[in-house]
């Protein structure tokens, strides 16, 4: 698949050339790997069990060798590579060393905050601008600097707008026919319940109570409501 811009492209390759880590965070599926990649020259893919392994017997030693920047992707399968990237960005205080790329901190696992060695960069779903719909006619950028233009034009009907928020905005997900997305999309959710609330060292003790808020949470999301309205639903 053809890789396709993002917005925090630009941050990503600043803040890199500027510290010595940057962590990619964010929910599954929202591109993390493939923006990663985009300024990789090594990758570590830690969801394949035979390259965890080898990675796992000395990570230190593993990752030394590697030619910068160095994409981890998955980091969190292996949680004490974190530390082992802190320990080398310690030694050798070059920039742009490593990339890691997550969707969930263990949260049964200790490690270290990274402070002064790891920039975090958080990255969401396709905002607007980058669906590639039409050419943007307003700057939120020009306008945060200053820019007095705030009058444009748009071929996106309200039709449309309900659309892409049915196709979501996940760049793996949207291109698939509508019968395929849909099951793609209650598949992310239900893999999201059953595992990663978990994963991220929650008790999850009420499962279906998780999914009920979820729903009601959804249908509440146009208007204003209290959580204890969301809870009544």
């Amino acid at each position: 698949m053809e890789y396709q811009p993002r917005i925090v492209d630009r941050l990503l390759k600043e803040l890199l050339s500027g510290t010595r880590a940057v962590s990619i965070e964010g929910p599954r599926g929202v591109g993390k790997t493939s923006t990663g990649l985009q300024l990789a020259n090594s990758i570590v893919r830690l969801d394949d069990p035979a390259m965890r392994a080898v990675v796992s017997a000395d990570h230190q030693a593993y990752l030394r060798n590697l030619a910068p920047p160095v994409l981890i992707d998955e980091w969190q399968l292996d949680p004490p590579i974190w530390d082992a990237v802190r320990r080398l960005v310690d030694e050798e205080k070059a920039k742009g060393r490593f990339l890691l790329t997550g969707s969930a901190n263990p949260g049964d696992t200790r490690i270290h905050s990274g402070a002064g060695r790891f920039l975090r960069l958080r990255m969401r779903p396709l905002a607007f601008s980058e669906r590639a719909l039409m050419e943007p006619t307003v700057s939120l950028a020009e306008l945060w600097n200053g820019s007095d233009q705030v009058t444009g034009t748009s071929q996106i009907t309200l039709l449309d707008y309900a659309q892409e928020i049915v196709d979501s905005g996940f760049p793996g997900i949207r291109p698939e026919p509508p019968r395929i997305r849909a099951a793609a999309l209650t598949d992310y959710l239900n893999y999201a319940l059953e595992h990663e609330v978990s994963a991220l060292g929650g008790p999850q003790r009420r499962p279906l109570a998780l999914r009920h808020w979820l729903r009601a949470y959804a249908a509440a999301s146009s208007g204003v409501a209290s959580y204890d309205a969301i809870s009544r639903r």
